[in-house]
């Protein structure tokens, strides 16, 4: 066979013809460079690497003088993650042909891999100046601008190249990057998803795609690619701190904690991972944990204003107010200190004792045209915090400010209604927190099930015939969480955050949708032969894929996993964690539905009759289920704070911590209502009465 024959193969698609033919040939003549070269171009198609490199170097000894063989030797070193050899094969075609445009592309696609961008720009111009419409050069030109900072720039040529050659991947993937730089973040979404469709096993463009979608406020569809990114075992701190902003948006500030703190042990000299992961310090509690954080930080040389702000909040929260002053003074007195700068400035003073001072800083940011929100909210809760009713006035102000989101209007009307309601001014009170009601409660619609056939087999799995022989205890070693049931208003909102300040406790009290995967573990089987028959393999199971729900911190610390758990879900519970410590917050209710109104919950009669029908099967479920039921009544912990949570810190299995009753007497929630606050409220309490037929809530 010869040469034109075994070319008319390789025309053909023949490739195994082709290859019999040109092994031939070199047997025939071992000299035969032209056979070399296209035998090693096939071995190299089907992935091998070795063989075509050794013909490709007696191709070079038989013709010196050919740049194609070069190039072709420096494309499978490419692929050999050989680079600086291939740079030498490219650089030896281009002795040969100074302009040979394979090689000169080459060699673009190796400068930008080592990072020399600008020395990737010259080889891409040196081949658009014979073949301006080469698409691979707009490419390694556009995306050598983009890493130089070139970004418009690198638009127009990445938009070129996809001109010439509309299915470029590549160059899809670096336009995407691109209009992610400049802020198009809609339209780097369209590029992504577009690659990903051809190309979903990437991890960069996972990570951009969840970059861009949480760019977009789209929380929920940036964690998916987020998390397959982190899954993938992608190492960068960028990725952490974007997948770590997701979750703390959907609502798992533990899943964000851990991301930070890993992407702060690949990037410590991080400013933007080091402030977001003091604040989840903060907001749990480990206030000594994030100022050890920002000091070490601070002691790298970095002395930014956030920096400050943030350490000075964070010396406030753990109680030392001098610390906080000296921190901050130096950028508060500063001529050009920023408004924000200069309110926490105000509030550490405030708390330092040093009134007379924060009177002065904050009297300088109220003479502002139009003050600052939160300039007026923190004169007001001065003046409130000293019984004046000036803090009334100060706060309808700031209620009527226009331009307020439906957020901000229904947290200022919150704090009005409680500064009436400590004035004594109860119906005028009453009317704000009237006109904050915005939703249906949530609750109900979650314990209110419309499945008749769901309830009564949930209550089949109450019955302590059924119970009896299910295991009481988890087996020694294993690791479960301690589960909260509680209402809103039943005190949760102050006691649970005070357990959490506990150093071995974490919590997660994550939003409705972020935990239905793990309710739907507790009522996957809910009747009572079900649950029964569910053997060893299929309870450790759904163990795991629980745990597994509750982030690496459940390995280390004791999780505290407030669930909006209903009395249905118990059994599946004691099932997977039988013996599990379950604690049920109780209080007055007439004080809890005062409760309701102050948080800003409508249709009161509703809730009042599914807490009542609640209460009685909790109370079957402590009769039959294998758990470890710890009552909190939050009338004796306000009453006795450091008697109560010392005694459920011990049958919590805990060492007491002085910090956890510190940390109750710290939160102030006006939407829990204090004991008795019933009395003011009786109109209001009446209305949330169960209707005719029912017993009164109380």
């Amino acid at each position: 066979m010869n040469m034109d024959q075994i070319q008319q193969h390789l025309q053909a698609g023949e490739l195994a013809e082709a290859e019999t033919g040109l092994r031939a040939a070199l047997l025939e003549n071992p000299e035969n460079a032209e056979a070399c070269f296209l035998l090693a171009q096939l071995c190299q198609q089907r992935g091998e690497l070795d063989e075509p490199l050794a013909l490709l170097e007696r191709a070079e000894q038989l013709e010196p003088f050919n740049p194609n063989i070069f190039h072709a030797r420096g494309v499978l070193l490419i692929n050999r993650q050989e680079f600086e050899p291939a740079e030498r094969a490219f650089r030896a075609g281009l002795d040969i042909n100074p302009s040979h445009a394979a090689s000169l592309i080459g060699l673009a696609f190796l400068e930008l891999n080592a990072g020399r961008f600008e020395a990737a720009i010259h080889a891409a111009e040196q081949v658009l100046a014979e073949t301006p419409d080469d698409a691979r050069a707009l490419s390694y030109k556009g995306t050598a601008e983009l890493e130089l900072g070139h970004t418009d720039a690198a638009i127009l040529l990445l938009q070129e190249a996809l001109r010439h050659e509309p299915g470029s991947l590549t160059a899809q993937a670096q336009l995407g990057r691109a209009f992610l730089s400049a802020g198009n973040h809609a339209f780097a979404v369209q590029c992504f998803e577009n690659v990903l469709q051809q190309s979903p096993g990437s991890a960069d463009l996972q990570e951009y795609l969840g970059r861009a979608r949480l760019a977009l406020g789209e929380t929920e569809q940036a964690l998916e690619p987020l998390r397959a990114a982190v899954e993938q075992g992608r190492a960068n701190p960028d990725l952490f701190r974007a997948t770590a902003m997701a979750e703390l948006a959907a609502g798992r500030p533990a899943e964000a904690e851990a991301l930070l703190a890993a992407a702060h042990q690949l990037a410590p000299e991080r400013e933007d991972v080091v402030l977001p992961l003091a604040g989840l310090l903060v907001s749990r509690g480990a206030n000594g944990g994030a100022v050890e954080l920002l000091q070490a930080f601070r002691e790298r040389g970095a002395d930014s204003v956030a920096l400050a702000t943030a350490l000075s909040r964070a010396q406030l929260f753990a109680g030392d107010a001098e610390a906080a002053v000296a921190t901050l003074t130096p950028h508060a007195q500063a001529e050009a200190a920023a408004e924000d700068t200069r309110l926490a400035y105000a509030q550490a003073l405030d708390a330092a004792d040093q009134s007379e001072q924060a009177e002065t800083v904050l009297a300088g940011l109220l003479d502002a045209e139009e003050p600052a929100l939160d300039a007026l909210i923190f004169h007001a809760m001065r003046l409130a915090d000293a019984r004046d009713e000036a803090a009334i006035e100060v706060l309808q102000e700031v209620v009527n400010r226009p331009g307020l989101n439906q957020r901000q209007l229904l947290n200022y009307r919150a704090l009005l209604a409680d500064c009436l309601h400590r004035a004594g001014r109860y119906e005028e009170a009453a009317g704000q927190y009237g006109a904050m009601a915005h939703r249906r409660a949530a609750i109900v619609a979650l314990l209110e099930h419309d499945d008749d056939e769901f309830k009564a087999r949930a209550v089949s799995a109450m019955d302590p015939a059924v119970t009896a022989d299910w295991p009481k205890a988890m087996p020694a070693g294993v690791a479960q969480p301690i589960f909260a049931v509680g209402w809103p208003g039943s005190g949760q909102e102050r006691i649970l955050p005070a357990l959490a300040a506990h150093s071995g406790v974490s919590l997660l009290m994550d939003e409705e949708d972020a935990q239905a995967g793990r309710r739907q573990l507790l009522a996957r089987d809910t009747g009572a032969g079900d649950l029964s028959i569910l053997s060893d393999t299929q309870l450790e199971l759904r163990r795991g894929r629980y745990m597994k729900a509750l982030g690496d911190q459940a390995h280390e610390m004791q999780i505290l996993d407030v669930l909006w758990l209903s009395a249905e879900l118990l059994p599946g519970l004691a099932r997977i964690f039988p013996g599990a410590r379950v604690l049920l917050m109780e209080r007055d209710p007439r004080d809890m539905t005062v409760a309701w109104m102050q948080s800003g919950y409508r249709d009161l009669e509703p809730m009042a009759r599914a807490y009542k029908r609640q209460l009685q099967l909790l109370q079957r479920c402590r009769e039959s289920l294998p758990l470890h039921f710890i009552p909190v009544f939050y009338e004796a912990v306000c009453e006795q704070p450091q008697r109560e949570l010392d005694r459920l810190q011990q049958e919590l299995g805990l060492t007491p911590e002085p910090v956890v009753t510190a940390r109750f007497l710290e939160i102030s929630m006006p939407s829990i209502a204090e004991p008795g606050d019933h009395e003011h409220y009786a109109p209001i309490a009446a209305e949330a009465q169960p209707g005719p037929g029912s017993e009164a809530l109380h």
